[in-house]
This record gives C-alpha cells, sequence and structure tokens, in this order.
C-alpha cells in the first residue's frame, strides 16, 4: 500500500492518488480527470496504485496518453498484481518512479482479440488490429528498454501463454524500476503574519 506521511494535515481534495482496478472506458476517463486534477495542486508525484487482472487496451493506451501529457510524475505502483493492461500500465510510468512489491506479481501475454462480421469486415478489421496491437506491443518494448519485438518474440517463444513474474522479474525485464514499497510524503507549509 502507498503510505502518505503527512508532515502537515492535508485535505483529501488538495491531494491527488489513482487506483486502478479495471481497463475501460469509465476508469480510463476517470483516470485523465484524476491526473488533470492533480496539476491543479503543488504536489510533485502522482501515485497511482495498480490492482487488476487487466482489460482492454484502448483504454490502457488512454492512461498511457494522460501520463505522457503529465508534467508531474506518474508513480505507478503495484501491490499485489498487474496483470496483462495492468503490467503495461506499471511500465508506463515515469522512469525511475516505478515500483513493484516484494510479495507482489505480474503477468504478460499476447493480447487476445477477435471480430465478427462478412468476410472482407473481418479481413479488414484483422488487418487494423494488428496494426494496432503491433503499435501497442512497440509501447511495451520502448517503455520497458528493449529492442522493437521483444515482446512479440517472447510471447511466441513461450507459446503465447501467459508469463507470471515475481517482483525481481519484474525489474529485470524493465516494467518497474524497484522490488519495494514506495512511501509518498505529502507536505504542507503554512505561512502566517501578524496584520496590525
Amino acid at each position: 500500500m502507498i503510505h502518505f506521511s503527512n508532515k502537515a494535515t492535508l485535505p483529501d481534495e488538495n491531494f491527488v492518488s489513482v487506483t486502478v482496478n479495471e481497463f475501460n472506458d469509465e476508469s480510463a476517463e476517470e483516470f485523465e480527470k484524476q491526473v488533470e486534477k492533480a496539476h491543479t495542486y503543488d504536489q510533485g508525484v502522482i501515485p497511482v496504485k495498480i490492482s487488476s487482472h487487466g482489460g482492454v487496451i484502448d483504454a490502457c493506451i488512454q492512461m498511457k496518453s494522460a501520463i505522457d501529457r503529465s508534467e508531474i510524475p506518474v508513480l505507478t505502483y503495484v501491490p499485489d498484481r498487474a496483470y496483462s493492461c495492468g503490467f503495461a500500465l506499471l511500465a508506463f510510468g515515469t522512469d525511475g518512479y516505478r515500483f513493484v512489491d516484494p510479495n507482489a506479481f505480474t503477468m504478460d501475454h499476447q493480447a487476445k482479440t477477435g471480430t465478427y462480421g462478412k468476410d472482407a469486415e473481418v479481413k479488414n478489421a484483422i488487418e487494423f488490429k494488428r496494426r494496432k496491437l503491433d503499435s501497442f506491443y512497440n509501447l511495451l518494448d520502448k517503455a520497458c528498454g528493449k529492442q522493437e519485438g521483444f515482446f512479440k518474440n517472447r510471447w511466441e517463444d513461450k507459446n503465447n501463454l501467459n508469463n507470471y513474474l515475481g517482483a525481481e522479474e519484474t525489474v529485470e525485464i524493465g516494467a518497474a524500476d524497484e522490488a519495494s514499497r514506495p512511501t509518498v510524503e505529502a507536505t504542507a507549509t503554512v505561512d502566517w503574519k501578524v496584520v496590525r
């Protein structure tokens, strides 16, 4: 769990932290709102706790875009599990601010996709989905400091099975910077003067 140590009491509305359990349109929109809201306060980091079994890639990309636009470092932290899109969001955090709990597990895998319709529609949709997935995989390669094609090749080598990783393995593969529990300290300064 991310521990907030307040040297002075701060109302919750003056410090933004985000928890991500799901990856869907609603959670991505809320994530964007919270990251934007954090920019209205004088906070040095935006903590994002990820505890998820995964979800929709489009939502994960929307969250990554919000992180990329952020002028404040985005700290990603996994206290227990980050599978699929959760693994990717961990990796998409600001370099040097990506943490996985020593007892947590992550999982990366080839994305699931499907389509239906008339033959021509199916062919067109499959071509588009392949392009989109390749783009997403390249984003993940870059976030983990790997050569383009690393994860795509990794999954093919492992017969496209889910790859479960412990904390140290998650750091070794480049999705996290540290296997530890971060402490975020929120401080406030109160100025006063005598008015006559």
